[in-house]
């Protein structure tokens, strides 16, 4: 997290003048630090002053923002913030001795240590007439990441993430530029949500990440599996709730890829899947949803599955076996029979994700702005039928398929009486990656 305008600035100032303050009391020095380390101490203290303030105008949901105050140690330096080690933890031992925030350091492995602001910092908030506006994610913040997700049978999305690092090649570089460019656009998009009551959407949380996955520790690092776009505030708020969307002043429409995965199977074959509805099978139809979660469960499976999955949320049809849905999908849908049990999930995901990629560049381009989903795009209603070609042109340049799109139009949200400023936005952010 980081901060921008005069306004930052001079609440930057305040921080570092009680801090400053206090490190006369506790570490006096008797010559001046080098710019180099002078320039880091500032760039940690911004860190911490724009996390603190953010916290204030938009209390996190655990009442704290939490740090990671330990030495850098095996830490990869493309994910670690400049807010770590010795001069984290002198800052914040100083703002807290001079009231401003309140520093709770955890001594168990589970648990990270936290910071709150002070009734102090608050004030000083509040007078500065900070906004959400004045909020950045840091300027270095990686845009592409790598993870390893070791497969666990009792954990079908896979187990605890680990990042991993990775070599810079001309694809990572690619990929970056885009990303960035991407960004740089939607921060200057006209881009607001009109208040529902159903709570704070923080319309400034726009920075998007791709982020790819290892399947186990001892594969190369490799930027060709998984890829999905996240980061976005639209992509964590409740689909009726993204009604209350507006890009350019207008409301938004949904548009999504139709059976992405199964599709893109076909697509493989070089085999059309046709225009119909891919989950709706003979027998089975008053199950669409259970039949939609079985297939993608079955590609993301490396086994020849047999239950169904504990963490489902959609019920299996009463009556039928997890094997008597397989046979019946694979009746009428059977060039999926090959790609069940061999854990193609995250093949698919980056063959999803270079599609919407890519059609967001083209969009990009023309001045469209547009929200990433998985696998869909969220666009002012007046250019939907415009982002619908894109596409499915882009899908057919890097699929070989036109893949067709499904059009949504989502009511308006209704209007409720506004919230102060402060209310208008939530997200808990660490401090330090």
């Amino acid at each position: 997290m980081g901060g921008q305008g005069e306004k930052f600035a001079e609440l930057v100032a305040f921080t570092k003048r009680a801090a400053d303050s206090q490190e006369d009391v506790y570490f006096p020095r008797q010559r001046a630090r080098k710019d180099a380390i002078e320039d880091r101490r500032l760039a940690v203290l911004e860190i911490i002053t724009a996390n603190l303030a953010h916290a204030v105008l938009i209390p996190p949901e655990t009442g704290h923002t939490s740090v990671l105050t330990g030495n850098t140690g095996k830490r990869i330096p493309r994910y670690t913030s400049p807010a770590t080690g010795k001069a984290l933890r002198d800052l914040l031992f100083l703002l807290s001795e001079a009231g401003l925030a309140k520093h709770v350091i955890s001594y168990q492995r589970a648990n990270a240590s936290h910071i709150t602001p002070t009734d102090t910092f608050k004030a000083a908030v509040l007078a500065a007439g900070l906004t959400t506006a004045d909020f950045t994610r840091h300027v270095h913040e990686e845009v592409i990441r790598l993870s390893n997700r070791p497969h666990d049978p009792l954990k079908p999305h896979g187990g605890h993430k680990v990042r991993v690092d990775y070599p810079e090649s001309e694809t990572s570089m690619t990929m970056r530029a885009q990303m960035c460019a991407l960004n740089a656009f939607l921060a200057g998009a006209d881009i607001t949500f009109v208040d529902d009551g159903k709570g704070p959407v923080n319309v400034h949380n726009r920075v998007l990440r791709r982020h790819f996955v290892l399947t186990k520790p001892s594969d190369a690092p490799r930027l060709n599996r998984g890829g999905r776009l996240y980061g976005g505030f639209w992509q964590n708020l409740e689909r009726e709730r993204r009604a209350g969307i507006r890009i350019e002043g207008e409301p938004v429409t949904v548009l999504d890829f139709a059976s992405m995965h199964p599709r893109l199977v076909y697509a493989g074959q070089g085999v059309s899947a046709g225009d119909g509805d891919l989950y709706v099978i003979p027998g089975l139809e008053e199950h669409r949803e259970a039949v939609k979660l079985l297939v993608n469960t079955l590609l993301n499976d490396h086994y020849n599955r047999t239950a169904w999955p504990d963490d489902a949320k959609v019920a299996q049809p009463l009556g039928w076996t997890v094997k008597q849905m397989r046979h019946a999908i694979w009746a009428h849908r059977h060039h999926l029979r090959n790609a069940f049990g061999r854990r193609l999930g995250l093949d698919l995901q980056f063959t999803e994700s270079r599609i919407l990629a890519e059609a967001l560049e083209r969009l990009r381009v023309r001045g469209i702005v547009a929200l990433g989903l998985h696998d869909g795009l969220l666009v002012a209603t007046s250019h939907a039928e415009e982002t619908q070609d894109v596409m499915e042109t882009t899908a057919l340049d890097i699929a070989g398929q036109r893949l067709p799109v499904t059009v949504k139009a989502i009511e308006p949200a209704q209007a409720t009486p506004s919230l102060s400023l402060l209310g208008q936005l939530s997200v808990s952010s660490p401090l330090a990656a």
